[in-house]
């Protein structure tokens, strides 16, 4: 029997520090080892560590940008705000193929980018 060793990757900046009113892009990127299929990309925040990710609110300060048939996306918040402070997470859904099993649809985790958000003077 051959074990397949599954690799899957959602880079992410680590952090980013702005100021009221800039705006920030947090980039995304998927890689994986062959047999998964990139399905889509969705981005979550976590105001303090322990707390319950949320989704991100859709109201034209929040930008998701994708490129159709890639496996990367980016989310840009505009006119940040002080609130708008968080760890921001993307997490990609795809099929892991699996000889025995047939697809499987997954998800994967980044590891998180820190947006701290000062007062503009």
């Amino acid at each position: 029997m051959v074990t397949r060793k599954l690799t899957v990757t959602v880079k992410l900046l680590l952090t980013s520090k702005v100021k009221e009113c800039e705006s920030v892009s947090i980039q995304c990127v998927f890689e994986a080892s062959s047999g998964v299929t990139f399905k889509s990309m969705e981005f979550f925040r976590q105001f303090r560590t322990g707390t319950q990710l949320e989704s991100i609110p859709v109201d034209g300060r929040f930008v998701v940008n994708a490129v159709k048939g890639s496996a990367s996306c980016s989310l840009e918040i505009n006119e940040l705000e002080v609130q708008d402070g968080a760890t921001y997470y993307c997490r990609a859904r795809f099929d892991a193929n699996r000889c025995a099993v047939g697809k499987r649809e997954k998800t994967k985790d980044g590891t998180g980018t820190a947006v701290t958000v000062t007062k503009s003077k």
